[in-house]
């Protein structure tokens, strides 16, 4: 059907677009009216995040054909605020910070804004009723709650977070002797590299790391003010872009801050010294009679002034770091520490173009590539004549196995992908055991055995199982399935070949090794291969956007001077993303006729935590499309990781006073499915192993699950931690103790053994009918170091727990014996906004301390705290994940 002329009722604004009729509302909202808002995510009406407001109702604007919107009154985020000022909703979403990585605000502003107009005072059960076919995958729900309770007047009770300072005095700090630059700064010492003064008033720095969700821009936005005596707003982040220097790795393992932010902080310090000798030069004055205000630097006692600015002249600093300045000490502290509201926020409630999904390039062709119902798939055939009932032309690119469809519009690349996807016929090999035998599979594998040593794997013998004669003794095997990142959005990249340049724009956690492995698969030269980053939908951890980013590639090369983008479909994401690794965990536990912990042994048996992009010496490839061209890439196969705290056996050991202590890494280098990090890697199912053998061992030993803990670990930190929990915890505790059905549960650990302590609790219900287990409140306590924006931080705890207690209640990819069955929301359910719980979060004030990285730490102690508020609940031990209701009710029964 040919487009024609459709008049639309668009915030208040009367508009024509000319438009197949049956094209969807979402696509005409973001390709002809450029609204970028709704988002496109999954495209099935399944998580509400192209919600509008449609005459009074938020609906799903995905698959809602443009001609059901004529004659009606159609909002879009963009409509919200009125005369410049954000709505009550907006402003209230920005004051709780209910935003994470933001894919979801816009569906979720959209259906509060609808509810409260319908409702001005809604209930509890209102909000979730309203919200609940919205989903966020960073986990904010809580905070989204708060926001449409404030939007109605509704204050919450008590703040989101409390700091706390410490009962009792701090560790002190350990001497050392002048520490040397940091790492990033050693390999980039050039202070040029990490900012410059071109535009008056403002700083611009330039960071290896790249923005997440996790507020990191903002983060590192306070660390240089600080150090540089400016304002917040006089600063400006710049995340990784090959074109330039630093380059800092990936952005993973909760390491941003201790590495970017130490090397900002560093290099910041020593640009305001080199800027106050400058100005002490010109006055013939002693820098240290100098102060700064806003980069303004003043000499009181002749009342000159300057700036950076006026110093430097656009000029570079042209500076060496040395590591001789030191920063500036906590005591004068003013920006660090201190609660500061996320730099990106106004822009994402008002819907403006976020993401790297919203990027409009001109002449930018859209592409969609055709992969099979499985990931194995193989296909046979495809017929061309499939895109005949399309009224405008699309190119069909085919190299090998690898498939797709081209098109100037992505509407109509949208139709031609589904019709020829429809076309084509498959060979499905049927090579995997299927979910329910994936553990006897995992059994049989051959095995890579190592004994780990202060988390470090050793090459050495493992040793053997020696009999213990202890009186008291628990032996359990606890298990993780496959698990997907599943972002909010399907993951996309951007390619623009111009003569022998090549530019890619993508979400990539590692834009540097991305462009290397480009650079390598496609034979092209590196120094002519430029990948910047743009924001995404959450990821954490190595989802598609690599994957995407040679797709786009692939066919960029076929359009010299045309953007072209490639964007993933729902069904792409869930299939083809490399997901979170299955473990096996077989723990041997004893107490000797003390009641004390005497031995341990943790056998941890899993695949490969590590499918990035990289380089190869041996003619391999990381990145799917590779293998599909017709002279294809051979698949990499990852050895072992033997780093310290790396993947598989990373927490594997408790972290408790044993004596005899034994942790052996089993490793199977044969992949069933596709696996890469995952967010925590192994601390996950090691910390729910550990944690939940520690709470039976309690029991046995007589001794409350606090005690117990506090009794068997001497890091003072640590303890600092479990007990600040216990005290917030004591009423709901009794509550629930006094309550059938009812159950509290806790967990700790120290993510890594070096990062952030935290310990979790649970309080739960069971229903003994339907095995139905609902959280209702949970408690985080935090020792995170020197915290920088508290804020931030509290927020990346919570939505940690809340997508933790995601993957340890619902999640598990499904799968048969030819692949995947896990396509869509709907087949891979995740926590919904009626299921999280109330968090209360306490955050130890160190002031001072090294600042540890906090973006996992609260997840990896939640699966065992709700494992041990169900046994309380109902008496049952569950060691599988995840406790979905017919695990809980087999269990319930004695048949697991």
């Amino acid at each position: 059907m040919d487009r024609q002329p459709l008049d639309l009722t668009v915030n208040g604004q009367t508009c024509t677009i000319e438009a197949m009729p049956r094209t969807s509302l979402l696509q005409a909202l973001r390709e002809d009216l450029h609204l970028k808002g709704a988002k496109d995510a999954c495209g099935l009406e399944q998580c509400g995040a192209c919600r509008v407001i449609l005459d009074g109702e938020a609906l799903p604007s995905c698959r809602m054909q443009v001609q059901e919107a004529v004659g009606k009154d159609l909002v879009t985020v963009e409509g919200l605020a009125t005369a410049g000022r954000l709505s009550p909703l907006q402003e209230a979403f920005v004051q709780e910070q209910a935003i994470q990585c933001g894919y979801c605000v816009a569906g979720m502003l959209t259906a509060g804004t609808a509810l409260l107009h319908q409702n001005p005072h809604p209930s509890l059960a209102d909000i979730h009723a309203a919200l609940q076919r919205n989903l966020c995958r960073c986990g904010v729900y809580p905070r989204v709650v708060r926001a449409i309770q404030r939007a109605a007047g509704q204050i919450p009770d008590g703040a989101v977070y409390e700091l706390i300072e410490p009962k009792e005095p701090s560790p002190p700090i350990p001497e050392s002797p002048p520490r040397p630059l940091p790492q990033s700064l050693q390999r980039h010492p050039d202070l040029d590299d990490w900012m410059h003064f071109h535009d008056e008033g403002i700083v611009n720095f330039f960071t290896g790391k790249v923005e997440l969700g996790q507020g990191i821009v903002t983060a590192l936005s306070q660390v240089v003010a600080e150090e540089l005596d400016v304002r917040l707003d006089q600063v400006r982040i710049h995340t990784a872009d090959t074109a330039r220097p630093p380059d800092e790795g990936a952005t993973a393992g909760s390491m941003s801050l201790e590495v970017s932010g130490g090397a900002l902080r560093q290099a910041a310090a020593e640009a305001r010294h080199h800027l106050l000798l400058l100005a002490a030069e010109e006055w013939n004055v002693s820098w240290e009679n100098l102060t700064v205000q806003e980069g303004r630097i003043t000499h009181e006692a002749s009342h000159q002034q300057t700036s950076y600015w006026e110093l430097l002249q656009g000029q570079p600093l042209g500076v060496q770091a040395s590591g001789v300045i030191a920063p500036k000490p906590p005591s004068q502290y003013r920006l660090v520490g201190q609660p500061v509201t996320r730099l990106d926020l106004h822009a994402k409630v008002q819907g403006q173009a976020s993401f790297l999904q919203d990027m409009d390039l001109p002449g930018m062709l859209h592409a969609r590539v055709i992969r099979g119902p499985y990931a194995h798939a193989r296909r046979t055939g495809y017929q061309s004549s499939a895109l005949d009932p399309l009224p405008e032309p699309v190119d069909i690119v085919e190299d090998g196995q690898f498939l797709a469809v081209v098109s100037a519009r992505e509407d109509n690349v949208h139709a031609a992908g589904a019709l020829l996807g429809a076309s084509c016929t498959w060979e499905t090999p049927e090579t995997l055991p299927g979910t329910r035998h994936l553990h006897a599979a995992m059994d049989q594998a051959d095995s890579q055995d190592f004994q780990v040593v202060d988390g470090v794997p050793l090459a050495h013998p493992v040793p053997s199982r020696e009999p213990w004669s202890h009186p008291h003794q628990v032996r359990a095997r606890f298990a993780r399935p496959y698990q997907m990142h599943a972002a909010l959005g399907p993951s996309c990249a951007i390619a623009l070949r111009e003569g022998d340049q090549l530019t890619v724009w993508s979400h990539s956690q590692g834009i540097f090794a991305l462009r290397d492995a480009l650079a390598q698969i496609l034979h092209w030269p590196r120094a002519k291969l430029r990948v910047i980053h743009v924001e995404g939908p959450g990821c954490y951890g190595h989802n598609g956007a690599d994957d995407v980013a040679l797709d786009a590639c692939l066919l960029a090369r076929r359009y010299p001077t045309r953007p072209v983008r490639v964007l993933w479909t729902r069904e792409d994401e869930h299939i083809y993303e490399p997901y979170g690794t299955a473990m096996l965990m077989d723990v041997s536990a004893a107490l000797d006729a003390q009641g004390d912990l005497a031995a341990w042994r943790q056998e941890i048996r899993g695949y490969t935590h590590s499918g990035r992009p990289q380089t190869t010496t041996d003619g391999t490839a990381t990145l799917m499309a590779a293998w599909q061209l017709a002279d294809p890439w051979p698949r990499h196969r990852p050895p072992a990781s033997v780093g310290r705290h790396v993947g598989l056996h990373r927490n594997g050991a408790p972290q408790y006073r044993i004596p005899e202590n034994i942790t052996v890494k089993q490793y199977l280098p044969e992949q069933l499915l596709r696996v890469s990090s995952m967010r925590s890697l192994g601390a996950f199912a090691n910390v729910f192993a550990i944690e939940s053998t520690m709470d039976e061992l309690a029991a046995l030993a007589g001794e409350d699950s606090f005690s117990f803990r506090l009794h068997h670990l001497d890091d003072a930190r640590g303890r600092a931690v479990i007990q600040l929990l216990e005290g917030p915890m004591a009423e709901a505790r009794a509550q629930a103790d006094a309550t059938p059905g009812q159950g509290w549960g806790i967990s700790y650990a120290r993510y890594k053994d070096q990062q952030t302590y935290a310990a979790v609790g649970v309080v739960l219900a069971v229903d003994a009918r339907t095995g139905h287990v609902q959280l209702q409140e949970a408690f985080i306590a935090a020792d995170a170091g020197q915290i920088v924006n508290p804020d931030g931080l509290s927020a990346q705890l919570e939505g940690g727990l809340v997508q933790a207690a995601s993957w340890t209640l619902y999640e598990e990819v499904a799968f048969n014996r030819q692949g995947v069955t896990s396509c869509d929301w709907d087949s891979y359910p995740i926590m919904r906004i009626a299921a999280a719980p109330r968090i209360h979060t306490y955050l130890i004030r160190r002031t001072g301390y090294p600042v540890m990285g906090a973006g996992e730490a609260a997840m990896c102690p939640v699966p065992a705290a709700i494992a041990n508020a169900i046994f309380r609940a109902a008496g049952v031990r569950l060691r599988q994940i995840p406790f979905r209701p017919e695990r809980v009710l087999a269990a319930l029964a004695g048949t697991v």
